[in-house]
């Protein structure tokens, strides 16, 4: 990679924009060489175009900041907003148009769902998620081993009992599983400007989550009642299956993948598993959690599994391929590292974290998996890390950032740690394979990189 200086571009009276990527193709540009290998495509233009440039997609063009040191400057320009960019993405996906998100006021929707995904609202979800995952599990016989695929356990039991936890008792059907997966397995075609109507099996899928999630169940989220109210008083309440099944996906599109990548990276790492094992026990007191007097985890507990904390962290280091959209509300200008750039009303413009997270001078062995290396220090203090001699401030965005950070954050990663702890605590575990799958680019943009393959293991409940 080219050094910092070879990127330095000549100041000049006004403000240029970015490079634009030579080659693609019609109508699509870039696309396909981005969809193939989106991290190579993207440090192939920084060695050649520098850290700012400007690439082809089928929807339109959007210009890359890959510096993260410019990561600041483009957080507080007010010029940029992330409301539109989401909002059609959202309604691509979930059937409603950017009007319908503009009357809908969904800056309030996003402040409720601030509110009401943190704090006491989250303990009492993130309970009634275990509860909910312990009464699947209670049911299986002690001491007998049943061989399953990590990512097939999680999609069972995790996904089954977060939806549970969100919308309340009895929603999660396999209707409803058949329906998201659906919806889940086209998102990012639609997000990406596909028409809809190129995807029949979509069509009916939105609609019958939709139709599934508007019916609550008991002890379901006080987000929704809050959400329910708003949009009864805008004259939107035909909006709220388009509207739920959003959140829907938001809170749960990225936590089977992320728990299947949880448990095999600490499974496959033996002083990772033996030191969260112990974390554990000693927060549960060492009791058995499957039974019905089994611990419950506080926001204090959760709080203080730090080895696991950072564990989940470096599994989003490692696997999430998020993008950070800004869409430029009127003519502006971001002074960067690498010289002072223009951007006209409507362009689009994004970071792509990834080449962040495994950035070798940031990360030491950046494609190695280390538990601990988000550990506080002796003082408590978070781990820092550093480019040029520079603090990188922003220098973990599994989750976006600012007011484009997944909503369902907390709670995914209450249980993450949730499954965990459970299932180290509770069985013996056996990988079946040494083979760690390699990722799906295709979701590139939205997360967490599902497993190209399933990994198989056995278990078995202790006595």
């Amino acid at each position: 990679m080219p050094s910092p200086e070879a990127h330095v571009a000549p100041r000049s009276a006004r403000p240029a924009p970015p490079p634009l990527v030579s080659g693609g193709l019609p109508v699509i540009g870039h696309g396909m060489a981005f969809g193939k290998d989106p991290l190579g495509f993207l440090r192939t233009c920084q060695r050649q175009y520098g850290d700012v440039f400007t690439i082809r997609f089928p929807q339109g063009q959007r210009t890359f900041l890959l510096d993260p040191l410019d990561h600041p400057a483009y957080f507080k320009n007010r010029d940029m907003s992330f409301a539109e960019v989401g909002a059609e993405i959202g309604g691509r996906a979930f059937g409603y148009t950017l009007e319908d998100a503009r009357r809908g006021d969904m800056e309030e929707i996003s402040h409720q769902v601030n509110v009401y995904m943190k704090g006491e609202p989250l303990q009492v979800m993130s309970e009634r998620m275990q509860q909910k995952l312990v009464e699947r599990l209670r049911e299986l016989p002690v001491g007998v081993w049943r061989e399953d695929t990590l990512h097939r356990w999680a999609n069972e039991f995790i996904f089954a009992a977060g939806t549970d936890a969100l919308f309340g008792e009895g929603v999660y059907s396999e209707a409803l599983k058949q329906a998201y997966t659906t919806v889940d397995k086209n998102f990012a075609f639609l997000a990406m400007g596909v028409p809809a109507k190129l995807i029949p099996p979509w069509a009916r899928a939105q609609r019958a989550l939709g139709d599934l999630v508007t019916k609550k169940g008991p002890h379901h989220a006080e987000l929704f009642d809050i959400r329910h109210e708003h949009l009864r008083k805008l004259g939107m309440l035909d909006f709220i299956g388009p509207f739920d099944a959003g959140l829907m996906w938001a809170a749960q599109a990225n936590t089977v993948s992320a728990a299947f990548w949880t448990m095999l990276y600490i499974l496959r790492d033996r002083r990772a598993r033996a030191e969260i094992l112990d974390e554990v026990r000693g927060i549960s007191g060492g009791g058995d959690l499957l039974s019905p007097a089994g611990a419950v985890f506080s926001r204090h507990d959760l709080k203080n599994m730090v080895k696991l904390e950072s564990a989940v962290t470096e599994m989003n280091r490692l696997t999430t391929a998020p993008m950070v959209p800004r869409r430029a509300l009127k003519d502006t200008t971001l002074e960067l590292r690498s010289g002072t750039y223009r951007f006209d009303a409507g362009h689009d413009l994004a970071l792509f974290p990834p080449t962040t997270h495994l950035d070798p001078e940031i990360y030491d062995d950046p494609y190695d998996f280390r538990f601990d290396r988000f550990l506080p220090d002796s003082s408590g203090a978070p781990a820092r890390f550093f480019k040029d001699g520079q603090r990188v401030h922003f220098n973990l965005l599994p989750f976006g950032a600012g007011v484009s950070m997944c909503p369902g954050r907390f709670f995914a990663i209450n249980e993450f740690k949730i499954a965990v702890a459970v299932l180290l605590s509770c069985f013996d575990i056996e990988l079946l394979t040494t083979f760690v799958p390699k990722q799906d680019v295709s979701r590139t943009g939205f997360g967490t990189l599902p497993p190209m393959d399933d990994v198989p293991f056995r278990y078995r409940r202790r006595a």
